[in-house]
């Protein structure tokens, strides 16, 4: 069986990071990473991009209709989704 891992960030609260935090942040996420790459439980996985690129597509019989973008909710948002990891273990 694998696993989708969503992982969830506040863009505003990354924002206000220090470079020095936010490579701590990255460090820690690589070394996770490597953990399960090595364990051969890593299967795929990307960072997405930020809020303001978004855009809803709806689909109505079939057919799908492009929202734009969702200025509406940008400033609303408290977190969003950050990367997502596709994962095998063995066990949970």
């Amino acid at each position: 069986m694998q696993y989708l891992l969503l992982i969830y960030d506040s863009e505003a609260d990354w924002g206000k990071l220090t470079a020095a935090d936010q490579a701590a942040m990255y460090q820690e996420y690589g070394q996770f990473r490597k953990e399960i790459t090595e364990k051969e439980k890593f299967r795929a996985g990307s960072q997405l991009q930020p809020i303001a690129t978004a855009t809803t597509v709806r689909v109505r019989n079939g057919k799908r209709y492009p929202a734009g973008h969702r200025a509406e909710r940008r400033g609303k948002e408290k977190n969003h989704l950050e990367r997502n990891q596709i994962i095998q273990p063995a066990r949970l």
